[in-house]
């Protein structure tokens, strides 16, 4: 079980990513983009366990944080989770199954790519 201080960290950064979510453009009435920093965080498991997990998530220039659900071949191409982490990305998102019961939602990506690093904020 992961330490009560990881959870409640976790918790709270996801907390405010959901009351800070941009609105789908009228264009595209189930998806958004987004910019912004990418980062990888690790969760551990009870101790002796080996296991863990990891979140993705991004970070926009006006601080609002936002959960991804990426898949392994998106990562991949474009360039792997490691060259993405604390990078600038633009991602395309499509909100993910039925969260009500979750913190906060999980979005998951449909398109992702790197943005040069003058392109916003440092990450």
């Amino acid at each position: 079980m992961p330490e009560p201080w990881l959870k409640i960290s976790v918790a709270v950064l996801l907390a405010g990513a959901a009351a800070c979510r941009t609105p789908p453009r009228a264009s595209e009435p189930h998806t958004e983009r987004l910019s912004g920093c990418f980062r990888r965080i690790y969760g551990d498991g009870p101790p002796t366990s080996g296991a863990g997990r990891v979140w993705y998530t991004l970070t926009t220039d006006r601080g609002a944080t936002t959960q991804l659900e990426v898949s392994p071949a998106l990562l991949a191409g474009a360039g792997g989770p490691s060259l993405l982490d604390g990078s600038r990305v633009s991602v395309l998102l499509a909100p993910t199954r039925d969260s009500s019961d979750a913190r906060a939602p999980t979005m998951q990506v449909r398109e992702i790519r790197r943005e040069p690093a003058t392109a916003g904020a440092p990450c």
